[in-house]
Order: structure tokens, then C-alpha cells, then sequence
């Protein structure tokens, strides 16, 4: 793993030891891995209470604010993704807490202060952004001097030591995907799939998850407006101030450097590295509704939020939401179909002559790897780890000859857009040495198919 991040993702290395030590407790399974950012949710979704009562000189802010984080659908979406946002966003919460406390209290706090900022930075590089808006927000919450200089002294040493994964990732910049990013699409991923949708589902039509997703966008913004407006207006303006300018900063200055940065061609935005900005926006969220007044009022808006937010929820966890993946029902097909001694051919991720193809559909046999146990890899070169990459190394397919002749039976796993010179040139191939298609299935975004000697 150290010489994997020495090449790539070190600003994924805190969360990767994280999750290897949760595996080696717990397992590998979906439920296993994917509870880890589940119970990190939950962490969070507490700390915005906290934070609420620390705000807000109110009974019902609070537990308004930590439901609508909950069901908020960004933090759904993270709590069910094997990312590191979900833990980055429950740091980015108690971070904010402690910041809160140890400006009221002072002393020792800023220790757990200095250690959050660390760890916020270490699970997610923008929460070093949060860092900024504290420093905005000193005026409101930090009166004395003295304070004030232990809170820079806390920030530069949470930020210090966690310079290291920086300045390691910002050289790792390459990775990112180039892609441009237009006024429109920047804003419609701002306002509405950063806080109100989490991924776009993939591989199917547009369904009701849609236009509820756009309706909540707009209830919430709305919500969030009138919160911050009563916030700025209400008869003790230097506390309530000083939580408008603290939440405000935290939903708007990170999108907006960074967002800003990627339309001048910085290629650094991407609508889920925001989610640790969620419990901010419901927070005012909460404010806005609270305002409402009546019990048929109350229960009516309630029940239209959770009518809004249930085609969302669902879509989340429908197949293929992750980006049209299918690779659970290419491995159950595996499993289902496969013999032990068959071969299986994981196909270049687009056409590639290289001697040694780094980019292929293996991945699939990493996520799911028990299917695959008994089949011939036939293109497999190197593991990994020899190499202190993310991917195994493959040969070409025509140089494979020998195995293939040694095979009666093997399945081609290929993506389904897969360009068509490449499919034809595999296919040929395979015919060369008497194997036969007979058998095939298409997903979103992989294809398999069986190939048989005649």
C-alpha cells in the first residue's frame, strides 16, 4: 500500500488503512464495507445536533436539523458508497464542534480542535477549506486574543501535520479526469446533484427520482433562505450573525473556490466532494421550516418531504445507480454458469496495443473475487501488488495462443461500449483457435459472453 501511494491516490491513503484494518475485523462483504461510511453518517448526523444546540437558542432547531441531514440526499448516497466522504463529513461536524466549544472555553479544547483538523484533511483534502471559513467566522466565536492565537496555532498544526498527504496528492494531480466544465452544468450540479440527488442513476431513462429531485432542490433552497434571513434579522445579532456567517461560509466558499478554479480549466470539481458541506445547508434547512407554524402546517410539509425524498432514496439503491455498474450480475452469471477450469478473458477497457495493458475489466474479479476463483485467467500477467499498482498487469490476447488452445470453454468480459474494431479483433482471435460465441449477455456497462470449441 505505501508504494501504491507513492504512485497514486495518496489522497484516498488514510481512508484505505481506515477500511483495511474495518476488513480485517469485520470482512469484505458489501453489508461490511459498506457499513463503515453508514455508521460514519450517523456519527455526523449526531454532531450536527450538537452543533445545532451550540448555534441555536432552540429546542427544535436541533433535532430538525440532524433528521434532514439524515435523510439528506448527498449524505444517503455517502452513507452507502465505499468512499471516504462519509467519515470526512463526521470530522468536518465535530471539527466545526470543537471549534464552537473550544472559542467559548478555550484551553486544552484546541487540542481535539487541532486533532480534527488533521483528520478532516487526512480522509478529504477541501476540508482543509472548512479550515478558511473558521477563520472567517473568529470575529463571532473567538473574542479574546489569546484564544485567537491558539486557535492559529491549532489550525497550523492540524494542517502541518497532515502536509505530508498534501503535498503528495497535489503532485498526483494527474489522475483526475480533464474534463471541461461549463457555467450551466456548474451550477446545475451546485444547486440541485451536490446536496439533493447524490450520482445521477446510470444506464436507465430518467424516472420520478428526477423531477423530486429538482422539487427539493427548490424547497430547499427556499427553506435554507428564509433560515438564513431570520438568522441575520433575529434580536441577538452577534450570536445568530455569527451562525449565519459560519454556515453560509461553509455551503458557499468551498464550492465557489473550487468551482471557480475548474472553470478557468483546474478540472478540481466534482459534486460529491462537497458532502461534508451537507450538515451546514441543513441546518438552515431546518431553520427556514421551523418558521412554519401549525400542526396540520407541520405535518403536511413532513409528509410532502418524504414524498419527495423517497423516489430519490429508492433510486439510490436500485441496480445500476452507481453509474450503470452491473458487476454483481456479471459475477452472479459467473457463478451461476461457470465451471471450475473454464478460461476468462478480461478485456482492455478500450482498444489498446500496448504489450502490458494496465486498464481492463478485472476490477470486477477484485470486487467480487470468489466467482472468479476457479477460472483461467488467461491475459493475467502480474498481481498488483508486485507492481504497487491498482491494477494487474495483462498481454495482449493474441499472444495467449497456447492457453487458449488448453480451453474448451471461456468467457469474454468486455465493456459493453467497448469500440467495435477491438470487439472484432478479440472475436477473430478466438475463432483462430476454434472458439465459438453461444452464448451472451449485455448490462449497462458490461458485456458476456461464452465462447465454446466446436
Amino acid at each position: 500500500m505505501a508504494g501504491l501511494l507513492e504512485r497514486i491516490d495518496a489522497v484516498h491513503g488514510a481512508y484505505y488503512l481506515v477500511l483495511h484494518g474495518w476488513i480485517s475485523a469485520f470482512g469484505a462483504s458489501e453489508l461490511a464495507v459498506r457499513s463503515l461510511s453508514a455508521i460514519a453518517i450517523g456519527v455526523a448526523v449526531a454532531g450536527t445536533y450538537v452543533l445545532a444546540r451550540q448555534l441555536f437558542d432552540s429546542s427544535v432547531v436541533p433535532s430538525a436539523a440532524a433528521l434532514i441531514l439524515a435523510v439528506l440526499p448527498r449524505v444517503t448516497w455517502m452513507g452507502l458508497e465505499t468512499r471516504s466522504f462519509a467519515l470526512a463529513t463526521a470530522a468536518a461536524v465535530w471539527m466545526t464542534v470543537a471549534f464552537v466549544w473550544a472559542g467559548r472555553a478555550g484551553g486544552r479544547r484546541w487540542w481535539a480542535y487541532a486533532a480534527l483538523v488533521t483528520v478532516g484533511v487526512l480522509f478529504h483534502l477541501y476540508v482543509a477549506l472548512l479550515v478558511v471559513v473558521h477563520a472567517l467566522a473568529i470575529p463571532w466565536f473567538v473574542e479574546r486574543t489569546r484564544e485567537r492565537l491558539h486557535w492559529s496555532l491549532a489550525a497550523a498544526g492540524g494542517m502541518l501535520v497532515a502536509a505530508p498527504l498534501v503535498v503528495t496528492a497535489l503532485g498526483q494531480r494527474g489522475q483526475l479526469t480533464q474534463t471541461e466544465l461549463s457555467v450551466p452544468g456548474f451550477v446545475r450540479r451546485a444547486v440541485v446533484n451536490q446536496w439533493f440527488l447524490g450520482e445521477t442513476p446510470g444506464g436507465v431513462e430518467a424516472g420520478p427520482w428526477l423531477p423530486a429531485a429538482l422539487m427539493l432542490a427548490l424547497a430547499g433552497w427556499i427553506a435554507a433562505g428564509v433560515g438564513a434571513i431570520r438568522l441575520l434579522r433575529a434580536p441577538r445579532p452577534q450570536a445568530q450573525t455569527g451562525a449565519a456567517m459560519l454556515l453560509l461560509g461553509w455551503i458557499l466558499l468551498p464550492t465557489v473556490v473550487i468551482g471557480g478554479w475548474s472553470l478557468l480549466g483546474g478540472s478540481l470539481y466534482h459534486p460529491r466532494y462537497f458532502g461534508y458541506c451537507a450538515p451546514a445547508l441543513a441546518m438552515l434547512i431546518a431553520m427556514g421550516l421551523t418558521t412554519i407554524h401549525g400542526r396540520f402546517a407541520r405535518v403536511a410539509l413532513v409528509g410532502g418531504l418524504v414524498l419527495l425524498v423517497a423516489p430519490i432514496y429508492a433510486s439510490q439503491r436500485m441496480e445500476g445507480a452507481k453509474s450503470g455498474y452491473d458487476w454483481s450480475r456479471v459475477a452472479e452469471r459467473i457463478a451461476e454458469r461457470a465451471r471450475e477450469g473454464d478460461g476468462v478473458y478480461f478485456s482492455p477497457s478500450r482498444m489498446d496495443d500496448a504489450s502490458v495493458v494496465r486498464a481492463t475489466s478485472r476490477p470486477i474479479a477484485s470486487a467480487y473475487p470468489e466467482p472468479f476463483a476457479g477460472l483461467v485467467d488467461v491475459t493475467r500477467i502480474s498481481d498488483p501488488a508486485d507492481s504497487h499498482l491498482l491494477f494487474a498487469g495483462s498481454r495482449q490476447l493474441a499472444v495467449a495462443g497456447s492457453t487458449l488452445d488448453g480451453l474448451d470453454t471461456i468467457w469474454v468480459v468486455r465493456r459493453t461500449d467497448l469500440e467495435a474494431a477491438a470487439r472484432d479483433r478479440d472475436e477473430e482471435l478466438l475463432a483462430e483457435h476454434g472458439l465459438t460465441p453461444t452464448d451472451a449477455w449485455s448490462g449497462p456497462r458490461t458485456t458476456l459472453v461464452r465462447f465454446d470449441r466446436r
